[in-house]
């Protein structure tokens, strides 16, 4: 019998992981968390753009507050992508 590892990695190509996982709980978890930092990931503006924002809210005497655009934006990324609930095991 394949490792749950193994059989994660020898995927069904055009197969949605969360509902091919769906009755275990420990690889389906897993889909979810990657479907997430996936998610999240590409929402975030570009490394550029959060440091550029970043030095503005210091060279303006924020020092990423709150009330920094620096803050705001990376607030709003989270709030529109919460964390998950994962299933019990």
């Amino acid at each position: 019998m394949a490792s749950k590892y193994q059989t994660y990695l020898n995927r069904v190509d055009g197969q949605n992981e969360l509902l091919r996982f769906s009755n275990d709980p420990q690889m389906y978890n897993s889909a979810l968390t990657k479907e997430f930092n996936e998610i999240r990931k590409d929402t975030y503006p570009d490394i550029a753009e959060q440091l550029d924002l970043l030095w503005h809210a210091i060279d303006d005497e924020i020092i990423p507050g709150k009330t920094s655009e620096f803050y705001t934006t990376l607030k709003t990324v989270k709030d529109n992508n919460p964390l998950v609930d994962l299933v019990e095991e």
